[in-house]
């Protein structure tokens, strides 16, 4: 009789952790790419602490040196984003990490000094005012002005369209959200009708988390209706400019432009569209290229 009670105690406490496991927290498997994580590198704020690190270059251990510069090189040459280290504070971290250049523990950070120095250099010869922009910790948009020119203001809306550092974390943080819950919104529709700022338009968003490089490779939500409106709105509009922007240089301009359109239209009123813009002069800028064939 006590066995059988034994056993019926057994059973009960094996019950009781059976119910607390399943009514414990669940957790989701999810692929893991590399790659798109460390897209998400380039920040001012990243490289300012690796900066703070590297300042004491001296005292680190030779494997922290190590990992500061890993990091930084994902951001400068994985991430081709070499301008955001041009920063004094580690310029100066580099001026005293070239004079223990003879120095075998190093070596390492010498090399990597001396890669940032050169890429310095071919900027400042187009763009002299990268010697002003050492002074500031830098967003990605702000480096690809560096590197490949300013853009013009256009008054209130160009002011309306800059981003402040906390709003480029709020989207951040939004992002990797929506990725942890598994919501199967669409994610920039589901970042615009969460965002503090809702001022902000849906392409917008979609611009900023490109430039963040938080989505690669996005192929957009499911396609509407063809409009049955002959009027585009001013977020078609900027859809259709920034797909011109994208695809002028390609192949098939147009079929490209047609693809990705996010409200479908007939070709002719695509055309037509961009004719008015200003965006071309000749419906011809658009059509299919033609491949140069080589002589025989």
């Amino acid at each position: 009789m006590k066995i059988q009670d034994l056993v019926e105690s057994e059973q009960d406490n094996y019950d009781e952790d059976i119910e607390e496991e399943e009514e414990g927290p669940r957790y989701n498997e999810s692929n893991f790419q590399f790659n798109d994580f460390a897209k998400r590198l380039p920040h001012p704020k990243i490289v300012r602490a690796c900066g703070l690190a590297l300042k004491t270059f001296v005292d680190n251990s030779i494997h922290t040196n190590h990992c500061i510069v890993k990091l930084l090189h994902r951001i400068a040459f994985d991430c081709k984003m070499y301008v955001m280290v041009f920063q004094l504070s580690i310029f100066r971290s580099f001026h005293e990490i070239i004079k223990m250049k003879e120095l075998p523990q190093h070596k390492e950070l010498v090399k990597f000094a001396t890669y940032i120095i050169r890429q310095f250099v071919k900027v400042a010869e187009v763009n002299k005012k990268v010697f002003m922009e050492v002074l500031f910790w830098k967003s990605i948009g702000e480096c690809y002005e560096i590197e490949h020119g300013y853009t013009e203001s256009h008054g209130k809306k160009s002011l309306q369209k800059v981003w402040s550092e906390e709003e480029e974390d709020e989207v951040r943080r939004l992002f990797m959200e929506h990725q942890q819950s598994g919501n199967e919104q669409d994610v920039v529709d589901w970042i615009t009708a969460n965002i503090i700022d809702q001022t902000k338009s849906r392409r917008q968003i979609l611009k900023k988390l490109k430039d963040l490089m938080l989505l690669v490779d996005y192929k957009g939500r499911k396609k509407s209706a063809k409009s049955k409106s002959s009027n585009w709105t001013t977020e078609e509009e900027e859809n259709l400019e920034e797909l011109f922007e994208q695809f002028k240089g390609s192949g098939d301009p147009m079929a490209n432009i047609l693809e990705n359109l996010e409200v479908s239209r007939p070709k002719n009123r695509v055309i037509e569209k961009l004719l008015v813009m200003g965006l071309i002069r000749d419906k011809k800028e658009v059509n299919k290229k033609k491949a140069n064939r080589g002589r025989k």
